[in-house]
C-alpha cells in the first residue's frame, strides 16, 4: 500500500465514522455500549471544533446540526491538500 492510498483510507475511515454517527443519532442507541461510546468519542474530536465555530458565528441554531456536513467537506479538502503535498514532496 503506497502512502497516498494510506492517507485516503484514513480519511475514508473518519468520514464513515461521522456518517455512522449521523445515522445513529436518528435511532438513539444506548450510550453504555462501548462501541457506540468509542464512535462518539472518536468523531467528537472532529465535530466539536466545527460545532464551536458554528456557534461562535451564530449558525448552529435550530434543529439541524451542520457540523458533520461541514466537517466532512473540510476533511475532503484537507485530504486533497495532503495528497497533493505528498505528490510534490515524494
Amino acid at each position: 500500500m503506497n502512502i497516498y492510498r494510506f492517507v485516503s483510507v484514513i480519511f475514508r475511515i473518519i468520514n464513515y465514522a461521522i456518517l455512522i454517527r449521523i445515522l445513529l443519532s436518528w435511532i438513539r442507541p444506548p450510550m453504555d455500549n462501548p462501541i457506540i461510546r468509542y464512535l462518539y468519542d472518536f468523531t467528537e474530536i472532529f465535530l466539536a471544533p466545527m460545532r464551536n465555530f458554528l456557534q461562535s458565528i451564530g449558525l448552529n441554531r435550530g434543529i439541524i446540526d451542520w457540523s458533520p456536513i461541514l466537517t466532512v467537506l473540510i476533511l475532503s479538502f484537507i485530504e486533497r491538500g495532503v495528497i497533493e503535498l505528498l505528490i510534490r514532496v515524494l
